[in-house]
């Protein structure tokens, strides 16, 4: 930088200190909340010319003094008594209730003041209120949905249960309706906490997955998704659920729905520029459940080319390689990728050696390989493992084994232990595999 404008960029660092130095009189929240964030911009430009270089006295000199007029526009910025204020409301003395409300409805917005912010709806949230206490906290919320996404917003949403009414719940559903994604956004999530919430639905779906009564799971996450569309759990279990109902191509669809938002979740956390690990972890957690259930899915629909590469996804994401590997060797098999397949299940047993599905996965691709002796080897492996693994599936494909190398009395004996366990003969396209 040249010396001129070095010379330039000190002279309005000056004038701009010299124009916020005055306390505005008479006093003013907003206009205070602004000078405070003028301030902070000053400090943050005067710091960028002075650097802390040797020699930069001047620079030095300008950067302190804006620093200075930074903390004592931050103290001159809150109301006289305010802290005396906010001292006795925790003590739950409800005498300046009103001068905290006014705060709340004023909603300045500068340096910290959202922490401020979110102490004081704690505090109020315990307090008794009156009638006009509640509909001015009302507004209050309500002009919280309209303004824009901020760190406390929970508890706006925890002080909107505190003060709900009927004509209030109405308004707020009234948001859900409108343009502005950030509103419906924030709508919903007023709407979740007044009413029975997300966590609530999902809670009382996972009890009826468990149960067996997957319509009444479908209908409590259908209502916890409308609540919060951007529901990873809602939409992984809504996805189980209608797998478990042998309905694939809408578990699909939710399964790929739990792809796109813990992506670019994923992506959001990543650009905040936080490298501690437990962040990522959360969205990468849920992008590993969804290729498995989306993969698994697919394998159902007989899409087994999409089901290996979302099996290979799985296999990049987590260190819990076994089911990944075992069930992308299956649709390998099923796409009569024989060497593949044998690929992965040697790794299987590298991890687990008494797997059971994994010895009669390699007995079926040895004889899909056309070799009958190794396939018999690792079939009788398989049954010796678990005798009753698919409902004794393994029993009936070692009868095929004995039936092709002429044992027809060995092969009887499969098959009536298969049909005695509950095995019933698969479809034609299946037994050509």
């Amino acid at each position: 930088m040249s010396e001129a404008r070095r010379k330039t960029k000190l002279k309005a660092l000056r004038e701009r200190l010299d124009e916020l130095s005055p306390t505005p009189k008479p006093y003013n929240l907003r206009v205070m909340a602004e000078r405070v964030e003028s301030a902070r911009v000053l400090c943050d430009d005067a710091y960028k010319l002075f650097q802390r270089i040797n020699g930069r006295f001047e620079e030095e000199i300008v950067w302190k003094q804006a620093a200075a007029l930074f903390h004592r526009t931050l103290d001159e910025a809150y109301p006289d008594q305010f802290w005396e204020s906010f001292e006795s409301l925790q003590r739950g003395e409800s005498l300046h209730l009103d001068a905290a409300i006014t705060f709340l409805e004023i909603d300045p917005w500068f340096f910290r003041s959202g922490y401020i912010k979110a102490d004081l709806l704690r505090i109020i949230c315990r307090l008794t209120l009156s009638a006009t206490d509640a509909q001015r906290l009302r507004s209050v919320v309500l002009a919280a949905i309209d303004f824009r996404d901020r760190r406390e917003f929970r508890w706006f949403c925890k002080l909107a249960r505190r003060v709900t009414t009927k004509e209030f719940k109405t308004e707020v559903e009234n948001r859900i309706q409108v343009e502005d994604k950030g509103i419906q956004r924030r709508a919903r999530w007023v709407l979740s906490a007044i009413t029975h919430n997300k966590s609530f639905h999902i809670r009382r779906a996972s009890k009826e997955f468990r149960l067996g009564n997957y319509k009444d799971a479908i209908g409590h996450l259908n209502r916890a998704i409308f609540l919060e569309p951007g529901s990873v759990r809602a939409f992984l279990l809504r996805g189980k659920t209608y797998a478990m109902l042998k309905n694939y191509e809408l578990a699909l669809h939710d399964f790929s729905r739990v792809l796109e938002i813990s992506l670019s979740d994923h992506v959001e956390r990543c650009s905040c520029k936080y490298d501690r690990r437990h962040l990522y972890w959360s969205p990468i957690r849920k992008e590993v459940e969804g290729y498995k259930w989306r993969a698994w899915t697919q394998a159902q629909l007989k899409e087994h080319e999409l089901a290996v590469e979302d099996f290979s996804k799985v296999l990049d994401l987590s260190s819990d390689r076994h089911y990944a590997l075992r069930e992308r060797a299956r649709a390998y098999y099923r796409l009569r990728k024989y060497e593949q397949a044998m690929e992965d299940l040697t790794q299987c047993l590298k991890i687990d050696p008494a797997d059971a599905d994994t010895y009669f996965l390699r007995g079926l691709s040895y004889l899909g390989q056309g070799n009958l002796d190794l396939a018999l080897v690792e079939l009788t492996e398989s049954i010796a493992l678990d005798p009753t693994l698919l409902d004794g599936e393994h029993y009936y494909w070692r009868a095929k084994v004995y039936r092709r190398l002429d044992k027809q009395d060995l092969a009887d004996k499969d098959f009536e232990a298969a049909r005695s366990i509950g095995f019933q003969a698969l479809p034609k396209e299946d037994m050509e595999h």
